[in-house]
C-alpha cells in the first residue's frame, strides 16, 4: 500500500509542475499579445531637428528671461477658455507667433493658435477639445530683431 501512495504523490507533484509550468506561458502570451496592441507614439516626430535647433531654443529662452513684462495666461473653467494677456511692450512689437498645445501621451491632439491679442492684448482661446490630463502650453513669437520662447502647463480635469 505505501508503493501506491508514493506513486499518487509523484503524479501529484508531475501534475502541479506541468500545471504551474503551464499557467505561466499562458501569462507570458497574454502579456505579450497585449503589449503588441499598444499604440506607441513618439513624443516629437522630428525629434532630431529639434536636437539640433536647441541652440536656437537656449537664445529665445535667454530673450524671453531679458524681458521686463512677459505674456501672462490664466484658465477661466466657468467659460471653458484660456486667456493670454500680452503685456503692450511686447505686443507692438510682435511680428509673428503661435501656441502650440502639447500633450506628450497623445501626439494626435496637439495643436497650433496663431498668437492675434486684440487691441487690449488679450487672447482667448476655448478648451472645448481638450482631452483631460497634462498640457504644455509653447509659446513662440518674433518681433523685428529677435525670437522669443515661453513655456507653461496646466491640467484639464
Amino acid at each position: 500500500m505505501t508503493d501506491m501512495s508514493e506513486k499518487s504523490k509523484i503524479t501529484l507533484w508531475g501534475k502541479g509542475i506541468f500545471l504551474l509550468y503551464g499557467l505561466f506561458v499562458v501569462f507570458t502570451l497574454i502579456i505579450v499579445i497585449y503589449a503588441s496592441m499598444q499604440d506607441f507614439q513618439l513624443v516629437e516626430r522630428d525629434y532630431y531637428q529639434k536636437e539640433l535647433d536647441f541652440q536656437s531654443r537656449i537664445d529665445e529662452i535667454k530673450n524671453t528671461n531679458e524681458l521686463s513684462e512677459k505674456p501672462i495666461w490664466a484658465i477661466n473653467q466657468i467659460e471653458n477658455v484660456l486667456t493670454i494677456t500680452f503685456p503692450e511692450s511686447i505686443m507692438d512689437k510682435i511680428i509673428s507667433g503661435d501656441v502650440l498645445f502639447y500633450k506628450a501621451s497623445e501626439a494626435r491632439g496637439d495643436f497650433k493658435v496663431k498668437i492675434a491679442p486684440d487691441d487690449s492684448g488679450l487672447q482667448f482661446i476655448p478648451l472645448e477639445k481638450l482631452s483631460k490630463g497634462l498640457w504644455k502650453l509653447k509659446f513662440h513669437w518674433n518681433d523685428d530683431q529677435r525670437s522669443y520662447y515661453l513655456e507653461g502647463q496646466f491640467v484639464i480635469e
